[in-house]
């Protein structure tokens, strides 16, 4: 997987942590069997304040020869009684600048999500790799009307994502490079209104990526009158590894006032003529 942000919110440094004494502090996530969720890991015991969104830090999850596909959901509530809050997100195929056994650096993916104070917040996995373990960190954003205008929003619907081989939608470049190849559904009609959205693609199961850039773009609309509503770019390596666009700090498209109901869908442009990628959308309604 890869995510990437399709509106800047400006520079904010990726960060780079000590394994053994972060703070916040690092946790692992563990999947189950292959394409089994694994048990939920504490991300935060109790928010002290409300929180407009919070911050997932996400280290290396991809490896050469390998698919790596892999869903994360985060859930608020006690131990034992986790209620979903981001279902499914892709995380799979995703590369980090450094990771040893002492230091990682992160990838810092922003989720507008309202949090009450007082909420404990938990993580789970599962992956195409069975027991396949994710580093993970959280940051709460202070309840300030928001990040850089980015407002809070009350729930998260993901698009295009199945349990069943930890994987999203299939969409392939055209067979000529470095043109957008055909529109393809990730969902027929939204459930709910679409405020902004955050979106995921991971390596299409694929143990054999090429070196490419990638231009990718979502859209909504009937099949022929399809309309853009976001776009970015991101590389992707023979190493099984997806790179989102500098700087590395991923945060959703705002303003797009989506109505419950929509076809939602997406295409890409690579350098690589039919390539083909895993793509998911995570919306959200204010």
């Amino acid at each position: 997987m890869a995510y990437w942000p399709i509106t800047d919110v400006g520079p904010i440094g990726l960060e780079v942590g000590t394994l053994a004494s972060s703070t916040p502090p690092v946790v692992t996530a563990t999947a189950g069997a292959a394409n089994v969720k694994g048990s939920w890991v504490q991300l935060e015991a109790s928010t002290a304040t409300a929180w407009s969104g919070f911050w997932i830090l996400l280290p290396n999850t991809g490896a050469a020869t390998t698919n790596t596909s892999t869903l994360m959901d985060i859930g608020f509530g006690a131990a034992a009684s986790e209620v979903v809050q981001v279902s499914n997100y892709p995380i799979g195929y995703l590369a980090s600048a450094v990771q040893s056994a002492t230091s990682v650096s992160f990838h810092a993916v922003y989720v507008p999500l309202y949090v009450p104070s007082g909420v404990r917040i938990a993580a789970r996995v599962q992956s195409a790799v069975a027991s396949k373990n994710v580093l993970l960190r959280i940051i709460g954003q202070p309840y300030r009307g928001g990040l850089h205008g980015i407002q809070a929003a009350a729930t998260a619907t993901t698009y295009g994502s199945s349990t069943a081989n930890s994987r999203a939608v299939t969409v392939t470049a055209s067979a000529s490079a470095n043109t957008l190849g055909a529109w393809t559904e990730l969902t027929a009609s939204t459930t709910a209104r679409t405020d902004s959205m955050l979106l995921a693609i991971q390596g299409n199961a694929s143990t054999a990526i090429s070196n490419s850039g990638v231009n990718i773009q979502v859209g909504v609309g009937g099949s022929g009158a399809e309309a853009m509503v976001a776009e970015s770019w991101f590389s992707a390596s023979t190493s099984e590894m997806i790179v989102p666009a500098p700087p590395l700090i991923l945060t959703p498209a705002t303003g797009l006032d989506i109505p419950s109901g929509s076809r939602l869908v997406a295409r890409l442009a690579s350098s690589v003529a039919s390539q083909a990628f895993d793509v998911a959308a995570i919306c959200f309604s204010y």
